[in-house]
C-alpha cells in the first residue's frame, strides 16, 4: 500500500475523522480492500526529522504490536500542516485502555498481560528498535475469543535538531536522559517502571502534571524521593519488578527485560488462564 494511493480526493471523501480536539494532529478511519485502517496525520516541525527506526517498525510481525503499513513524511498540505508525518496502522474497532483493564482484572490476568507485553517490547529491543513513548495511552487491549491480549501502539519516530531535545512525558523520564541521544534500553526499563506502577496504583511514582506538577518538580522528586512507602499497598511481584526498573543509578538497573519477564514467568508458573 502506497501513501498517494490513499490521499485521493476520492478516498478522502471516505474518510471518518476519530481525533477532532487536537491542534497538531489529526486522524481517521479509513478503508481500503474492505479492510479499515487508522490513520495518523502529526504535524512536523521543520526542523525535526523521522527516525530510520520506522523501516524496522514497519517490518516487526508481532500479535501484540500494532500493524504499521505506512510511515511517512509528506507536505501534503490539506490538512494544514506544512509537513506532516503520516502512519497507517491496522485500525482496532474497539480501544480500551489497558491501564482501565488492569484495575478490573484479577492477579493471575495482571501477570499473564504484562508478561505478554514486556515480552513483545523485549523482543523489539533486542532488534534494535526503542518505543521512545512509553505512556499509558500507548498500551490497549483488544478480544478475541473471549480472551483479552494488549497491543502496544503509537511509536515515537520525531528526531530532535538538537541532541539536548527530548519527546517523552516527563512521568515517565529517567533520571539520566537529558536528551535524545542519551535515551536508551536502560532508559525505557525506567519508563516501563512508572507505567506499571501507574497500572497498580492509577497514580505516578514521581508526581503528575494532572495533579498540579511541574516538568522541574517532577524531575526533582525523581532526583530525591523514594518509592518504597507507596508501592507496600501492591503485589510483591510488582513491587520487586518495579524498584528494578525504577533504579535511579543506571549501572545498577537492568541490561534488559529479560530479568523483569523471568519473574512473571515463574509467578505465573505458566499455566495460562488469561480469561477475565
Amino acid at each position: 500500500m502506497k501513501l498517494n494511493d490513499i490521499l485521493t480526493i476520492e478516498q478522502k471523501a471516505n474518510w471518518v475523522e476519530i481525533q477532532t480536539n487536537r491542534l497538531s494532529s489529526k486522524a481517521f478511519c479509513i478503508e481500503e480492500n474492505n479492510k479499515k485502517f487508522f490513520l495518523k496525520i502529526e504535524q512536523l516541525s521543520n526542523s525535526w526529522s523521522v527516525s530510520s527506526e520506522y523501516l524496522k517498525v514497519i517490518a516487526l510481525e508481532d500479535p501484540y504490536v500494532i500493524k504499521y503499513h505506512i510511515v511517512e513524511e509528506s507536505n501534503f498540505r490539506d490538512f494544514g500542516f506544512d509537513n506532516s508525518l503520516i502512519t497507517l496502522t491496522d485500525y482496532l474497532p474497539q480501544r480500551i485502555f489497558l491501564s482501565d483493564f488492569f484495575s478490573q482484572s484479577n492477579f493471575k490476568t495482571q501477570l499473564e498481560i504484562c508478561f505478554r507485553f514486556l515480552g513483545s517490547i523485549h523482543a523489539i529491543h533486542k532488534k534494535g528498535i526503542l518505543h521512545r513513548d512509553i505512556s499509558s495511552p500507548n498500551f490497549l487491549v483488544f478480544e478475541k475469543f473471549k480472551q483479552f491480549f494488549p497491543i502496544i501502539t503509537d511509536f515515537n519516530f520525531f528526531v530532535p535538531p538538537e541532541h539536548d531535545e527530548i519527546f517523552i512525558s516527563p512521568e515517565y523520564l529517567a533520571p539520566e536522559v537529558k536528551g535524545y541521544l542519551d535515551y536508551k534500553v536502560k532508559s525505557e526499563i525506567w519508563a516501563i517502571g512508572a507505567l506499571i506502577f501507574y497500572f497498580c496504583t492509577n497514580s505516578f511514582p514521581f508526581g503528575s502534571r494532572l495533579d498540579g506538577f511541574s516538568h522541574d518538580e517532577i524531575k526533582s522528586n525523581v532526583l530525591n524521593q523514594k518509592i518504597d512507602s507507596k508501592i507496600n499497598i501492591i503485589p510483591e511481584v510488582f513491587q520487586k519488578i518495579i524498584k528494578l526498573c525504577l533504579e535511579k543509578n543506571i549501572d545498577e538497573r537492568p541490561e534488559s527485560l529479560e530479568i523483569i519477564i523471568k519473574i512473571l514467568k515463574k509467578e505465573i508458573g505458566w499455566k495460562s488462564h488469561f480469561i477475565v
